[in-house]
């Protein structure tokens, strides 16, 4: 999904890309700024400099996730 662009996809796969999983912020909002391409899905201008924080959001609740697995680990005991 990551490798074509967003605006070929229908409205409501980019908004879940967008707004529930933003992965788009992630590559494609970064490689319009760096192409200096304008953004056919009209996200503000500062969109390609939010990258980092959702990384580092991804980050965070994927460190969380895996605390809360360790947390809750039932070994089988063999």
């Amino acid at each position: 999904m990551m490798s074509y662009p967003m605006s070929i996809y229908p409205e409501w796969l980019r908004n879940f890309f967008t707004f529930i999983i933003p992965a788009i912020f992630l590559n494609y909002y970064p490689a319009l700024y760096f192409l200096d391409k304008p953004d056919p899905l009209g996200m503000p201008s500062f969109a390609p400099f939010l990258a980092p924080f959702v990384g580092g959001g991804f980050l965070v609740l994927g460190l969380a996730f895996w605390r809360f697995g360790l947390a809750h680990y039932q070994s089988t005991g063999t």
